[in-house]
């Protein structure tokens, strides 16, 4: 019998200083994906340090840096740059979204979200065909 090899979930770093948009988030992705949770700009730089991620999904409104300032120093370090980011947010103005697509957002979702639609808009920018 031929063995099959399971493909390894792609890893996703969800950074938010919600806590429980984190837990919501993590329970409705992990069956399809590797979830780490960040609830601080630095708590995501300890991740960085461990993992390569696929994809990055960042809140707009955190205390010490926001989405808009940790996406700018994302596209401009070499070893994040290609990483794609998805803002979630409840910044649902068109002002805001604009913000995030122009600083390279892959997309924009705004909470709450629909957890079908997530997975949707995740495994078209993870899986382009």
């Amino acid at each position: 019998m031929a063995s099959v090899l399971k493909e390894a979930k792609k890893k996703i770093v969800y950074v938010d200083d919600m806590n429980t948009s984190l837990l919501i988030l993590k329970k409705a992705l992990k069956e399809h994906y590797e979830i780490f949770l960040a609830n601080s700009t630095k708590k995501m730089q300890k991740i960085l340090k461990k993992i390569m991620p696929d994809l990055i999904l960042l809140d707009v409104n955190m205390p010490d840096t926001d989405g808009y300032e940790l996406i700018k120093i994302l596209k401009t370090d070499k070893h994040y740059s290609s990483i794609p980011v998805i803002f979630i947010t409840g910044n649902d103005d068109k002002e805001s979204v604009q913000e995030g697509l122009k600083l390279g957002a892959a997309a924009y979702v705004i909470k709450p979200f629909n957890a079908l639609k997530m997975i949707e808009t995740i495994n078209k920018i993870l899986y382009p065909t």
